[in-house]
């Protein structure tokens, strides 16, 4: 899979560093994207719809309406959609962890095994 198209725009809300779409192949829209400045870097955040459950702290649990089955993807997207915006002022968070390692081994963890995965 490869990404053919961007659109991204810049946001002015605290923690939404930009929003838009990517076309998948010129085939499949994503869109409704945003990344979001976090504590380790910049992410994607899907759309998601808030569900009638609810976590152990009583906190709603939302469910994306799509999502990435890889971390490198998800990686993929962020950068697409910053450089997009042709930001030259963007600066990532230099404690952010390498994706490419996957978030766990990056933070000093011990990847998890296969069969304990949640999917």
């Amino acid at each position: 899979m490869k990404i053919t198209s961007v659109k991204s725009f810049k946001s002015k809300y605290d923690g939404v560093f930009c929003f838009g779409s990517v076309t998948i192949d010129e085939q499949l829209v994503l869109s409704d994207i945003t990344i979001r400045e976090g504590q380790y870097g910049p992410w994607p955040s899907f759309p998601s719809k808030k569900t009638d459950k609810v976590d152990e702290n009583g906190k709603p649990i939302y469910r994306e309406y799509y999502f990435s089955m890889s971390k490198d993807f998800k990686k993929d997207i962020a950068s697409a959609m910053i450089n997009a915006l042709e930001v030259d002022n963007y600066t990532p968070n230099p404690n952010a962890p390498d994706y490419t390692k996957g978030l766990s081994q990056s933070m000093g963890m011990p990847p998890a095994p296969e069969n304990e995965l949640p999917f």
